[in-house]
């Protein structure tokens, strides 16, 4: 059976449901509130378990009330290893306070939120990590390993851990750490030693300020980030991607492919965006060739698809805390299953087109509920959806 590992931040949320944004040197009540974890390495980990999916935690936090409250959660997934946890009794945990509003100037479904997060009071170092885990059983193969871009110093020390063997990793990179220079150092590091990664809305154009290249648009920020990408052997069952989710505008993958049938774009604003739709997302596939001045100059060429968000006029959307990592857990369960099952597909593109649709159906789903946590799909709606999109769109063995 696979197995999976998720390594970042596990977090305390107290989500606060308002009519509207307190104004300044004002003060409003409160319609809901409500404490729940967050932390995106927890909340990938933790929509995996929903889904069924064993996999373990790697994080730290700090023995106070809440570190407590946020252990004291994860303990209830049945699929969730923690043995691999660090917690420290010299440091405070991490906490958000979201503020969540709807936009009433946009319509009903459209929320608003804002959030002030507390970090944690220290990192995770690795010399701590293995001597909490000396008496563990780490050399078990990890399938995929998740980082969500936290901890990246002790994510390299892990990655060249050598009783840790792991077939595929996939790095989330939501923003640089531009506060923080070597800590943006070592960030930029480990996109060199992942398989693939997902990208928030906003990165690629802070990844292209570090590379100094302000006048290219996403998708060259993505050439970028594949170029950097360890890219794993032939042996794998995954290629390397990038792909950005872009809120309810969807999300565009990028894969090397050697398919010269495919139309040609040369950038980002070639594609036609749409907004949400309500039905099975569409998606759009094309060519991108680039000659890659970082390998020798050689010419790439890119598969680059482009999926439509999902929406249901019948369900009102909430709160989009977590919709991100409700669509990576989405998309790494699409992994699994695949696996799983052995299903072998000799077509790339209607594989990711697929996974693509899922995610954003899924994502969806926990944008119903307040917080990250609440409304995440089960296994059974989320294997009952894969499938009728595996059925449809991919000849399957």
């Amino acid at each position: 059976m696979p197995y999976f590992q998720c390594l970042g931040v596990a977090t305390l949320d107290y989500l606060s449901l308002v009519d509207e944004f307190p104004k300044s040197n004002s003060k409003c009540r409160t319609k809901q509130l409500l404490m729940q974890g967050g932390g995106n390495a927890a909340n990938v980990s933790v929509g995996l378990s929903k889904f069924k999916v064993p996999n373990s935690l790697i994080s730290k936090i700090g023995n106070d009330i809440i570190g407590k409250q946020i252990i004291e959660e994860l303990k209830k997934e049945d699929n969730l290893d923690l043995s691999l946890m660090t917690v420290s009794n010299s440091c405070n945990s991490s906490f958000s306070y979201i503020i969540i509003s709807k936009n009433n100037d946009v319509d009903n479904n459209n929320t608003e939120r804002s959030i002030i997060n507390t970090p944690m009071t220290e990192s995770l170092t690795f010399s701590e990590w293995i001597k909490d885990n000396s008496h563990t059983d780490t050399e078990k193969f990890v399938d995929i390993l998740f980082l969500d871009g936290r901890f990246s110093g002790f994510a390299l020390d892990y990655l060249n851990f050598k009783s840790i063997s792991i077939g595929f990793t996939i790095m989330e990179c939501e923003r640089m750490r531009n506060e923080d220079l070597k800590e943006n150092e070592t960030f930029c590091k480990l996109i060199s030693k992942v398989n693939a990664i997902f990208c928030s809305e906003n990165f690629p154009n802070e990844y292209l300020t570090i590379k100094k290249e302000l006048n290219r648009d996403i998708l060259f920020a993505m050439h970028l980030l594949y170029s950097n990408l360890h890219k794993p052997s032939i042996s794998s069952l995954f290629p390397s991607f990038v792909l950005t989710t872009i809120g309810d505008k969807g999300s565009i993958c990028l894969i090397k492919t050697e398919d010269n049938n495919l139309p040609f774009i040369e950038q980002f604003s070639q594609l036609s965006l749409s907004t949400s739709v309500d039905s099975v997302p569409l998606t759009q596939c094309f060519r991108m060739k680039i000659n890659d001045s970082i390998i020798d100059n050689n010419e790439l060429n890119y598969l680059v698809i482009y999926c439509q968000g999902y929406k249901d006029s019948s369900k009102v959307i909430v709160d989009t805390t977590g919709a991100g990592d409700s669509f990576h857990s989405a998309f790494l369960f699409g992994l699994y299953f695949m696996t799983e099952n052995l299903f072998s597909c000799k077509n790339l593109t209607k594989l990711f087109e697929t996974l693509m649709k899922f995610s954003s159906i899924m994502a969806f789903e926990t944008c119903t509920g307040i917080g990250a946590r609440i409304t995440l799909p089960t296994r059974e709606y989320a294997e009952e959806t894969l499938r009728k999109l595996l059925e449809n769109n991919i000849n399957i063995k």
